[in-house]
């Protein structure tokens, strides 16, 4: 009788002691993973276009458009870095880049940094005109 107390106790503290923490740390790294996934974003839309900032990184963008589709290679990369890399000297105001069917123009610039960074989709409807006849 008292072993089978015993025997009762030594699982219980072997559950309370092996799997209550396994099950935390799949709980707290599941959080983990929504918190990061859910950054901010910096970003407002303003008339025909986004507003955000050069630490924005690019693979954030598909969140905001679901007709946005940026390269998995691109997603860590920040716009500072993209427009950087695609220009042959360092930004400035009112440089202007195309890709992924994106038109991204430099709006500020602060030291060594892009600052903030107009974001304009190519959407079919922009780009749809009418004739009425008379």
């Amino acid at each position: 009788m008292l072993t089978d107390i015993f025997v009762a106790l030594l699982i219980t503290l072997t559950f309370l002691l092996i799997f209550l923490p396994v099950i935390w740390l799949l709980i707290w790294s599941k959080t983990a993973n929504e918190e990061s996934n859910n950054e901010i974003l910096h970003c407002y839309w303003s008339d025909d276009h986004w507003r955000t900032d050069g630490s924005l990184k690019l693979g954030a963008l598909e969140r905001l458009e679901e007709t946005i589709a940026i390269p998995e290679s691109e997603h860590h990369v920040t716009l500072h870095d993209f427009l950087s890399e695609r220009l042959p000297r360092p930004p400035k105001s009112g440089d202007t880049v195309k890709a992924f069917n994106l038109r991204f123009v430099v709006i500020t610039r602060t030291k060594n940094q892009v600052g903030q960074v107009s974001v304009y989709t190519d959407r079919l409807s922009d780009r749809l005109t009418f004739t009425l006849a008379n």
